[in-house]
């Protein structure tokens, strides 16, 4: 069980990176549209590294 939660926040990580570099460029509207998911994906790996490290 361990592993699938490791694999869901590296998944999670790689989809906060891009919206990083989207974040990064975007303007407006957009760019704050993209920073609210972005925190919502963040707080989704901490979530996930916290469920992996508990089955640990």
């Amino acid at each position: 069980m361990t592993d699938c939660w490791l694999e869901r926040a590296d998944a999670i990580r790689a989809l906060a990176e891009r919206l990083a570099d989207e974040v990064a460029v975007a303007t407006g509207a957009r760019r704050r549209a993209l920073q609210a998911a972005l925190a919502r994906v963040i707080t989704l790996g901490v979530e996930a590294r916290e469920r992996a490290r508990a089955r640990e």
